[in-house]
């Protein structure tokens, strides 16, 4: 098994498409893990929570695995990948996001 730190270093992002809404913005992206897509990601920019939909099972158990590593990483305790995913971008991945939440806490 990887380490922690490994797997939010190798969680990445793409096809991030972001439009207007109502009560911000939507945005929409494929999650990927070592270079694999595990899923997509969904937030509709009205202060709902964001959704994931995991391919098959590997899908779902990894996409728990990185809500623990987020959570771990950035002493959040629910929804802690959804925070994440905000400081991510195609070019951001991971680690590197949780680094930039632990710097601004």
């Amino acid at each position: 098994m990887t380490s922690k730190n490994t797997d939010l270093e190798l969680l990445t992002m793409r096809r991030l498409q972001t439009c207007k809404a109502r009560g911000g913005v939507a945005w929409s992206c494929d999650l990927l893990y070592d270079g694999s897509k595990i899923g997509t990601a969904h937030n509709g920019g009205n202060g709902g929570a964001t959704r994931f939909h995991h391919i098959g099972r590997d899908g779902r158990t990894r996409i728990d695995s990185l809500e623990k590593a987020a959570a771990d990483a950035t002493g959040e305790t629910s929804e802690a990948l959804d925070l994440l995913l905000c400081c991510m971008t195609p070019k951001v991945n991971g680690k590197q996001a949780a680094d930039l939440i632990a710097r601004a806490l």
